[in-house]
């Protein structure tokens, strides 16, 4: 053997260099900025869906109060147009204004009416004052007095 020829495991070292050089530059250059891209792509998403949800909590709540709130003003509207209609019967004026008001006719005309049309619960006749008159709950004719337990809400 010759002296060039123990010279050339240096190349075969090199090489190995080179590859370990490679991995490192690899691992700075491309693993590195892929794993920092993936995180901020990932936390980035999840702010995303975090926002997301709570703007669709936000939208939910408020479809769900105005669904509350039709309900609430269409059986309102309802009532008040039944009320309208009774009102507008002179015979049911007379007989409720009337010294001794017919709770039976009463009864049959208007708390009947109101309850199979509108399936109102309770109906009370007041006079001007704003005293109980008449009262039936579930079409049944009971005691006017019954009036005064609801009417602070009213």
């Amino acid at each position: 053997m010759t002296t060039d020829d123990r010279k050339s495991p240096p190349v075969l070292v090199m090489v190995s260099e080179v590859r370990i050089d490679f991995r490192k530059r690899f691992r700075r250059r491309v693993l590195f900025p892929g794993a920092v891209i993936l995180l901020a792509t990932a936390v980035l998403c999840g702010g995303a869906l975090v926002v997301a949800g709570r703007g669709t909590d936000t939208m939910s709540a408020l479809g769900q109060q105005l669904e509350v709130w039709r309900a609430t003003t269409t059986g309102l509207d309802q009532l008040a147009l039944a009320q309208e209609s009774i009102g507008l019967c002179e015979t049911c004026i007379d007989q409720a204004r009337s010294p001794a008001p017919d709770a039976a006719w009463l009864n049959e005309n208007i708390a009947a009416r109101m309850f199979d049309l509108y399936d109102t619960d309770a109906t009370y006749i007041l006079d001007g004052q704003r005293n109980p008159v008449f009262a039936s709950l579930r079409r049944e004719t009971t005691d006017a007095s019954l009036y005064n337990d609801v009417a602070a809400a009213v």
